[in-house]
């Protein structure tokens, strides 16, 4: 929907809309498809998935109940960790706060990270006003930018685009002729966007998560963007709804492992950053000032309120696509920033019932979008409870005769006698409109309901007298048998009171069986890992990899992994640069030189810090010998592996960062840079690299 064109106003014209549109039609069927597949099957992997649902709604109601206190220890982490925190009562407010940040530093381009509480306060237009310009790097986003739109999808926003309208509007901003060739149109967007990054003012970005433990902000991506927006330009600014702060890393990863999944399909998403202040001493990237913008907007008031699970929501998406109503309508349908289920409450009441009373009627509650949900919102509850305010009259805005005849319906449901009876009328009553079983037309004002679909005949015997037949016949029941464990069969242990899987002999913390894990992981997603035998071996893999592919410039990220790593790539006839130089970088000036040199690379090889087998991820910690842009600009990344620092999972981690600090940037890297933002086809290499090998060795 266009920002500037006037919005039918009402649900029903701008659904009668959509379902007119045959390409909308097939985009959301193959989008949310793939979504659920990708869902279902990672939900299966985990095993134990509904308590780890049951645990990250317990994370969440913990936040919801002492939000105060996790948002003063936040503010306090972040604090000291060299940023500064600003809180914003609505919208207005948090866009003054961060124009007034940018016009003092004198910004003329924001590069944005995808942020849909940027676009909740319509950060961008206000942006605009100030004489600042904002470019969207995600690449959905991005287009949809272009096209003067507003975002269909959480997760895919320019779902409703086909390539040929894609490839118009690339044409528009490069003056060239475009092909309807979606990887071409993908390097296109690559190309463009590369030239905003390297010489941005000013990184906007929102918050996934923000850890109050440590005062870490948190951005899940796939294209690499979020890297580098936390990275190149000088001043980073990050917004967050005020509930997405979550207590410690453990309770992170349980948040992280249920978004991802739920979002996307995938167990993690090819970049995690985890940004925890400004740069550091001798950090050639980074912004020198961070400011985080806490926003209220309303969550105040909700939190308050019947409706304060609500603001439980990960913003994974996974109610829009479970949502039959969704399915047909897409996002704009619904005229707010949130979509589906979750925008058919939240918009109400960010923006008030009167102006969206349809909403709450935007479903047919059948329940699918609490099943998906991974922090079991009861979102069929709170639409009936927005209907009721409707329908009781507090907020009349129900035709006289339809809130006549809930009035009716709710007379008959409150009496057993009552509904048996009106159940018999109605088969009766209904007997000259059957036929073959079905209601196909129903006469006068009714005749709406029937237009898209066939109403079931009322049954005759009813179900409730089939159901005391049944249970008149009915065996009676042997009780509960309890059976010990066969042989080889799953065990399970009780944590925190409740059932987990244990582990087994095959996990234990073997490491050639973790490096396996790891590079089976690491394939699923397009990476490459390959062992050597010692780091002498790894250094030729290396340089046989990059000859292999007409590799010229290579940057080196000194680490003890890649020792003697510039002089065999030179002896080798490659040219090669150090990433950072020994001393230091000191001044902007030198930062931008580097930063131009890192995009002219054709590989980059660095050490890894960790790694973890479960999701085949790569952990690299920022620091002066491994800037954090220097492994995302180039088109191809090696990794040299130490295998003895692979873990089986994320949390095994989280003690050492406990105990030795973080840096001021962290990366969770899982494979090449991906998008499917054009016709929801995959595409590999986006901002980050394309190609991604690890090699693994033993010291």
């Amino acid at each position: 929907m266009s920002r500037d064109q006037p919005m039918p106003s009402n649900f029903v014209a701008r659904a009668d809309a959509a379902l007119s549109d045959t390409r909308l039609q097939a985009a959301l069927a193959a989008a949310t498809g793939r979504f659920l597949e990708g869902r279902e099957r990672t939900w299966r992997e985990l095993g134990n998935v509904q308590a780890l649902r049951n645990r990250a709604r317990a994370i969440r109601d913990d936040v919801l109940d002492h939000l105060d206190v996790y948002l003063a220890r936040l503010e306090e982490t972040v604090t000291a960790a060299g940023g500064t925190v600003h809180y914003a009562a609505d919208g207005a407010a948090a866009c003054h706060v961060i124009a007034d940040i940018a016009q003092a530093h004198s910004v003329r381009l924001a590069v944005k990270s995808k942020s849909m509480t940027s676009e909740e306060i319509h950060l961008n237009p206000a942006l605009a006003q100030a004489g600042i310009e904002v470019v969207e790097t995600d690449l959905g986003e991005w287009i949809v930018q272009l096209a003067g739109e507003t975002p269909s999808h959480i997760i895919a926003p320019a779902v409703h685009k086909t390539k040929g309208q894609v490839a118009e509007l690339f044409a528009a901003v490069t003056g060239e002729s475009m092909p309807e060739d979606i990887p071409a149109l993908t390097q296109v967007a690559r190309r463009e966007l590369r030239r905003r990054f390297l010489s941005a003012d000013l990184g906007l970005s929102g918050v996934n998560f923000a850890v109050a433990e440590t005062g870490t902000l948190i951005l899940v991506t796939n294209e690499g963007n979020g890297r580098l927006v936390t990275s190149l330009p000088p001043l980073h600014i990050a917004l967050m709804g005020m509930e997405k702060v979550v207590p410690t890393w453990d309770d992170l990863a349980v948040l992280l492992a249920l978004l991802t999944r739920s979002a996307t399909g995938q167990k993690i998403t090819s970049y995690v950053t985890a940004v925890t202040g400004p740069r550091r001493a001798g950090e050639a990237d980074g912004p020198a000032e961070l400011h985080l913008v806490i926003l209220d907007g309303g969550r105040s008031r909700i939190l308050a309120s019947g409706y304060r699970d609500s603001l439980r929501c990960l913003r994974c998406g996974a109610c829009l696509n479970a949502c039959p109503v969704y399915h047909v309508v897409g996002g704009h349908a619904y005229g707010g920033t949130y979509s589906g289920p979750i925008g058919a409450v939240q918009t109400p009441l960010f923006e008030g019932l009167e102006a969206h009373a349809d909403l709450p009627h935007a479903s047919s509650l059948c329940g699918a979008c609490l099943d998906a949900c991974p922090v079991q919102i009861d979102l069929p509850r709170l639409l009936l409870d927005l209907r009721h305010e409707t329908a009781e009259g507090k907020r009349p805005t129900l035709p006289w005769s339809e809130r006549q005849a809930f009035r009716l319906y709710r007379w008959i449901a409150q009496s057993p006698a009552r509904y048996r009876l009106a159940l018999r009328l109605a088969y009766w009553v209904a007997r000259p409109l059957v036929h073959d079983g079905r209601i196909r037309s129903l006469p006068a004002g009714l005749g709406r309901w029937t237009q898209a679909r066939d109403f079931p005949a009322p049954a005759r015997p009813s179900f409730h007298d089939k159901w005391k037949a049944l249970a008149s016949q009915r065996p009676p029941s042997p009780g509960r048998i309890d059976r010990p464990d066969a042989e080889g069969a799953e065990k399970h242990i009780e944590v925190g009171g409740e059932r987990l899987r244990a582990p087994g002999p095959a996990e234990a913390h073997i490491t050639s069986e973790l490096w396996q894990r790891f590079a089976a992981e690491l394939a699923q997603v397009g990476g490459q890992a390959i062992q050597a035998a010692d780091r002498a071996g790894a250094i030729r893999q290396a340089i046989a990899w990059a000859q292999a592919r007409d590799v010229r410039r290579v940057l080196v990220c000194a680490a003890p992994e890649t020792e003697e790593m510039a002089a065999a790539l030179a002896a080798a006839g490659l040219e090669v640069e150090a990433a950072a130089p020994p001393a230091g970088v000191t001044t902007d000036e030198e930062r931008q030189r580097l930063h131009d040199r890192w995009a002219r690379a054709d590989l980059v090889i660095s050490g890894a810090d960790a790694a973890i087998a479960e999701t085949g991820t790569l952990v690299l910690r920022a620091r002066p010998t491994l800037p954090r842009a220097a492994t995302v600009l180039p088109p191809c990344h090696i990794a040299l592996l130490n295998l003895a620092r692979i873990v089986p999972a994320l949390t095994d981690l989280i003690p050492s960062w406990r105990t030795h600090g973080l840096p001021s940037g962290l990366s969770l890297i899982t494979g090449p840079s991906r998008t499917a933002d054009i016709e929801q086809t995959l595409t590999i290499g986006v901002h980050g690299p394309g190609q991604l090998l690890v090699i693994g060795f033993r010291d």
